[in-house]
Parts: structure tokens; sequence; C-alpha cells
């Protein structure tokens, strides 16, 4: 259905046999056994970080596991739970997008065999566009109540400013848009949680300068010969600009 009665929309799904089949050929890692090796955390200290936290509702937090390519001549192998979560939504996407990336649309016995995948068909018109859909609206819980709505749970706990100070849904971040954009905003957080110390001790420097400046004579003097020099600059700097023009 369109308003124009021109445009068509095609939903594309994949199923279980298809996606264990490219699994195996992306040789995408899956968990078969949980880990035991022990992470050690200083109890004493923890409660320091409650405000800092999300709820676990919001994290989902999961045992580690240990991963190895997936088989589809091995699937009792792996952990399946539920075929329909066990591939995220970000690894559906990438499945798929491989898919119609190298489908060709020649008819068979042509030579033009140029004619593959969806770039080129996008390229050349016959497509307006092509993109994963979206869990639910961003603004609302989704009506279906098996969903998760993790498009909703991370822009209410993770894309707003009044949540800067809490900790990244990193497991969220790299279940939806995959293991890439999880990587990078574990750096970004880590890089932004060591330049607040080096901001700290520059305002810590800054307020010591402000309130010290009055008995500082070296740097009075210095910045009095800098304004008292400002105004021969900006004569000097009209000056020529006017000899440009």
């Amino acid at each position: 259905d369109s308003k124009d009665q021109k445009t068509y929309f095609l939903k594309i799904h994949a199923p279980w046999e298809v996606l264990t089949k490219y699994a195996a050929v992306l040789n995408i890692k899956a968990p078969f056994k949980e880990s035991d090796i022990q992470h050690g955390q200083d109890a004493h200290l923890e409660w320091l970080s409650y405000p800092f936290r999300l709820p676990d509702h919001i994290m989902h937090p999961k045992p580690d596991y240990f991963t190895y390519p997936f088989d589809k001549n091995k699937v009792g192998f792996f952990l399946i739970n539920d075929k329909e979560t066990f591939f995220p939504p970000s690894t559906r996407n990438r499945i798929v997008f491989y898919i119609l990336a190298r489908a060709p649309y020649y008819s068979e016995g042509r030579k033009d065999r140029e004619k593959t995948g969806i770039k080129r068909l996008l390229s050349n018109g016959t497509y307006t566009a092509a993109f994963p859909l979206h869990d639910c609206r961003l603004w609302k819980i989704a009506r279906n109540a098996k969903c998760e709505s993790e498009r909703f749970n991370l822009y209410k706990h993770w894309a707003r400013f009044l949540c800067f100070y809490k900790e990244q849904p990193l497991n969220l971040i790299k279940k939806y848009y995959g293991e890439k954009v999880g990587i990078y905003f574990a750096w970004l957080g880590f890089y932004t949680e060591m330049l607040f110390f080096a901001a700290v001790m520059g305002v810590i420097c800054f307020t010591y300068g402000v309130l010290s400046y009055g008995d500082n004579k070296s740097s009075a003097l210095i910045l009095h010969c800098i304004f008292s020099q400002l105004p021969d600059v900006f004569n000097k700097v009209a000056e020529n600009d006017f000899k440009t023009r």
C-alpha cells in the first residue's frame, strides 16, 4: 500500500534455516558453554557505583559464555534456548544484507552477470531505499508484550542528556547495533571517564590561578603588557585590511 499507488514496500524475513546456513558461512560465533572464569569484584566499594548503575530489567545481565563459530551440522552443540532470539537483531540484519548484496537478478543464460546485489538496484533507481526495521517506536513501548522494546530502552536510558552520569547499556548496544558499534561506545566511555580526572585537575589549577592572581606580580605584569599592546595590534590589522581592499 502507498499514497501515490506507485511505490511498493517489500518486507524480507530470514527463517531459521537461512540464518543457520549463512551464520556458518560468515563464521558467526555462538555460545556453547557458560564461562567458569571468576571475575574479581571489590564488594566493599560496590555501593559507590549504585547511583550510576542501570536497573537489571534494562541491562539484562547475562553470564559470560565460551563461543565457537556456528556450524549448522552441530546445532545441539550450542546453547539454543529459543530460535527466535538466538541470533540478535544485529546478526540477523548482517545476514540479510549479506544475502541481498550478492543476490543476482539477471536471467539464466544471460551474459550481464554484473547485475548483482541490492546496492546496484539502489544506484539505478529500482529501489528507493533499503534498511532494517526497528523493533518499535522510540518514544513508546512496543505493543507486543513479547518485544523487549530495545530501541525505547536505549532512547530512555542512554540517548538522553540527563543520563550522562549513568553507565552505558553496552550489552544492549551490542545486541541492537552490533559488535563494532558496541566496542566504539565502550572505548568512548572509557576515554571520557579518563578525561574527567584531567578536567578536575584543570579546574583546580585554573581556580588557584584566579584566586592567586593578585599576589603574583609576574602574571600581572605579563597581562598588563599584553593588554597595553592590543590597541596597536588592532590598528595595524585594520590598516592592513584597508590597504588590501
